[in-house]
């Protein structure tokens, strides 16, 4: 299942980044409702994203019983003024973030992906139960990924 899932992730990547750098941010972002992100916010939030699954990947390794905080998607936009950000960066930034998480994914043991995990609906895009396995934060992930990506891009 892991290489599933890095295969994905990296398959996702390799997708978005051609089709991302031919959106037209200024387009995009000139016919958004008041209060909606901009392309550079939601790519923010993807590289916000990114940064937090990361920890977690990794963390839940060696530790199940690790307890994570929910971060602030909007605080975390709006302190990082992503909406000015150049738009080249953020997707090189977004791309070797995700590619470093796949490569995570693809060494994760096999026993780690069954293992229970705490958080639920905390680390969770898709609301279910308290404890989840592994396995299902990690296609969570891609889930979310696919999901704000698909806002911009066809994917």
């Amino acid at each position: 299942m892991r290489k599933e899932l890095s295969d994905q992730l990296f398959n996702t990547v390799d997708l978005g980044i051609s089709r991302l750098k031919e959106l037209n941010t200024d387009e995009f972002n000139s016919g958004r409702p008041q209060g909606k992100w901009a392309a550079q916010e939601i790519i923010g939030h993807l590289i916000d994203s990114a940064a937090n699954n990361r920890q977690r990947f990794v963390i839940l390794q060696y530790d199940q019983e690790q307890s994570f905080i929910r971060y602030n998607q909007d605080k975390w936009v709006e302190l990082q003024d992503y909406r000015n950000s150049d738009w080249e960066f953020l997707i090189d930034l977004w791309a070797k973030y995700n590619r470093l998480i796949a490569k995570i994914i693809s060494l994760i043991d096999d026993r780690n992906m069954s293992s229970p995990v705490k958080g639920g609906n905390s680390l969770t895009f898709r609301i279910t139960e308290e404890e989840i396995e592994f396995a299902y934060l990690i296609e969570d992930y891609i889930i979310h990924l696919k999901h704000h990506l698909g806002q911009l891009i066809d994917i």
